[in-house]
C-alpha cells in the first residue's frame, strides 16, 4: 500500500542512462505539467441514491366516518361539562347505557388525529322529549356528515342531525344508528350514512389532505328531530294494506243457521210436491 505523500518525479518517470541527457533538461517544464493535470478535477460521479419524495403541507390522510361517544370533561377543566372522545372499538363492540350520546362526523383527516362532531347538544338536548319504557334504554345521537372538503368533490353534505333513539337495553352503537339514520357498512365498517358519501369507497385514504379540509372547523347550530319512524307491517306506506280481521263468529253463526233453515225447507217442499196432496180417511 502507498503512502499518501507526493512521489518524487524520478520515481513516476524512470531515467535510464541512455535517456537521462535528453530528458534531465526537461523536468522543470515536465514537472510543471504534472502538477498541473493531477490538479485537474475528475468527472462528476452521478447520484445513485434517489432523493425522498417532498411531503405535502398537509401530509397523507384518510376520508371516512369516525365514532365518538360523550364524556365528562376532566376534573381539573375550568369548564365543566361534555366533550368528545373517539371510540377506539367499532360499533358493533359497543354497549351504550342510557342517557349516552353517540357521535359520528365524516371528515378528511390523519388517522390519528380525528375530528369530532361541529355541535354538541347534550342528552337533555336530545332525548329530553322522549319518555322512556320499560326494557328500553333512550341515546342520544349525533351525525355530523362533515364539510364540502371533507368529502368528495362531487357531494354536497347534508346538514347535522341529532335524534333520540329509544332501543332495547342490549342494542348495540351500530343498533342505536340504525334506528336514527340508514347506515351501509363493509366488514363491520360503517362506510356511508343516509348515502353520504355517495359511491362504495370504504375509508378511502388521500396521499394529500386538502387545504380547505386541513383548516380549523366552525361550530355549527344543530336542531334535534324525531326520530324515524319504524314502518310496520300494517302501514300503507310500507306498501302493504291492513290484514282483514274476516267476519265474527257470531256473524258465522247466524250464517250458518240461514243456509240450515233454507236447505232444511227445500227438502220438505220437495217430498211433498214428491207425494202429492194427503187424504184423511174417516171411518
Amino acid at each position: 500500500m502507498t503512502s499518501g505523500r507526493a512521489r518524487p518525479l524520478e520515481e513516476v518517470i524512470p531515467l535510464s542512462s541512455s535517456s537521462s541527457p535528453v530528458i534531465r533538461p526537461l523536468l522543470p517544464s515536465l514537472g510543471v505539467a504534472f502538477l498541473v493535470l493531477a490538479s485537474v478535477p475528475g468527472p462528476a460521479v452521478a447520484e445513485t441514491t434517489t432523493p425522498s419524495p417532498s411531503e405535502s403541507a398537509h401530509g397523507a390522510g384518510q376520508r371516512s366516518w369516525v365514532f365518538f361517544s360523550q364524556k365528562d370533561k376532566d376534573a381539573k377543566d375550568k369548564d365543566k361539562g361534555q366533550e368528545w372522545a373517539p371510540v377506539d372499538k367499532g360499533p358493533y363492540s359497543v354497549i351504550p347505557a342510557e342517557g349516552t350520546v353517540d357521535g359520528w362526523r365524516f371528515v378528511t383527516a390523519p388517522k390519528d388525529q380525528p375530528r369530532p362532531p361541529r355541535t354538541q347538544p347534550t342528552f337533555a338536548d336530545i332525548c329530553g322529549k322522549t319518555a322512556g319504557e320499560a326494557g328500553k334504554k333512550r341515546i342520544g345521537v349525533v351525525v355530523d356528515y362533515g364539510r364540502k372538503s371533507d368529502g368528495p368533490s362531487d357531494a354536497t353534505p347534508p346538514s347535522p342531525i341529532a335524534r333520540c333513539a329509544l332501543v332495547p337495553s342490549s342494542a348495540s352503537s351500530s343498533q342505536v344508528l340504525t334506528a336514527v339514520a340508514q347506515p351501509t357498512d363493509d366488514g363491520g365498517r360503517v362506510c356511508a350514512i343516509d348515502n353520504y358519501p355517495p359511491g362504495k369507497n370504504c375509508a378511502e385514504t388521500v396521499a394529500s389532505i386538502p387545504t380547505a379540509a386541513a383548516s380549523p372547523d366552525d361550530k355549527v347550530d344543530i336542531s334535534v328531530s324525531a326520530p324515524l319512524e319504524q314502518p310496520k307491517p300494517e302501514d300503507p306506506q310500507n306498501g302493504d294494506q291492513a290484514p282483514n280481521p274476516g267476519p265474527s263468529k257470531r256473524t258465522l253463526t247466524v250464517v250458518a243457521a240461514g243456509i240450515v233453515a233454507v236447505v232444511g225447507g227445500s227438502a220438505w217442499l220437495w217430498r211433498r210436491r214428491k207425494g202429492g196432496p194427503t187424504v184423511s180417511h174417516e171411518q
